[in-house]
């Protein structure tokens, strides 16, 4: 936990604080108003219009971000294999810079 709490990447998301209790685990990160990736990608449209925010450019970008957390994991002294990837663990800033979130 000590490990995650230490990263610092811009594609990947602080965490803050966990609790573990028994087989329970929590981590706290940092907040995040735009919600996941997996809200923007799977609304109906009468729900929102958020889902024409995402053009072709956007989702490249969310891709590229992605790949550079997960390059970033993978690179370190003692490698990290993130194995949850999905679009509920994925974020962004309010400029759209993707966040990759962990998971433990």
């Amino acid at each position: 936990m000590v490990t995650l709490g230490m990263l610092d990447h811009p594609n990947i998301a602080k965490i803050f604080g966990y609790c573990m209790s028994g087989s329970d685990r929590l981590l706290i990160y940092e907040f995040f108003q735009n919600g996941s990736l997996d809200r923007w990608l799977h609304l109906e449209q009468e729900q929102d219009m958020a889902t024409l925010m995402l053009s072709w450019g956007t989702r490249i970008q969310i891709v590229k971000g992605v790949a550079n957390g997960l390059f970033f994991l993978h690179s370190l002294d003692k490698p990290i294999a993130h194995q949850n990837i999905k679009s509920a663990m994925c974020s962004w800033t309010p400029i759209f810079r993707p966040i990759l979130l962990i998971s433990v």
